[in-house]
């Protein structure tokens, strides 16, 4: 019975080495190619980025970012989509780049970066009208925006150059 056993493991085994070894070069010709990345692929690319997630945990506002061919540099735009997935839409008018969205604490404001030829803007939006503000042009870009827990200000982070003294508070 062991013998017999044996000789059939090994004709099955010999048999499928040989079937593997007949078939290769058929199955390698049976694989379809598929086309290669290519450098200029890159501009076909989108992605996002810091997701900011709405006090009532109903809609995510987004940076979408893609390559910009003309440009040789990136395009960031914000983006707000429900978290269901549906509604996705872009959230502004402006077509340049956009970046840092942060919720008010109540969740009715958003608060949000432009970059421009001048240097960055600060804006504010009311997500319930869409009407936005420009509230400052920093010739340097503001980083780490955040509100106050009230919501009724704003702090940030950005360099500033020493170009006089120290005031002096006596």
């Amino acid at each position: 019975m062991q013998v017999i056993t044996c000789s059939l493991r090994a004709v099955f085994f010999g048999t499928a080495a040989l079937s593997i070894t007949l078939l290769s070069p058929v199955l390698a010709q049976a694989q379809p190619t598929l086309p290669h990345f290519s450098p200029a692929d890159v501009f076909a690319l989108e992605y996002a980025a810091d997701p900011q997630i709405s006090p009532s945990g109903k809609t995510v506002v987004y940076v979408r970012r893609s390559a910009n061919a003309l440009t040789d540099g990136t395009d960031s735009r914000l983006w707000e989509v429900s978290t269901d997935g549906s509604a996705h839409r872009k959230l502004t008018d402006h077509e340049r780049n956009e970046s840092s969205p942060r919720w008010s604490p109540s969740g009715n404001r958003l608060v949000y970066t432009l970059s421009t030829d001048d240097g960055t803007e600060l804006y504010i939006r009311w997500m319930a009208t869409g009407q936005t503000a420009r509230l400052a042009t920093l010739p340097p870009s503001p980083h780490g925006v955040k509100w106050s827990p009230d919501g009724t200000q704003l702090a940030f982070a950005m360099h500033v150059d020493a170009k006089e003294k120290d005031a002096d508070f006596a």
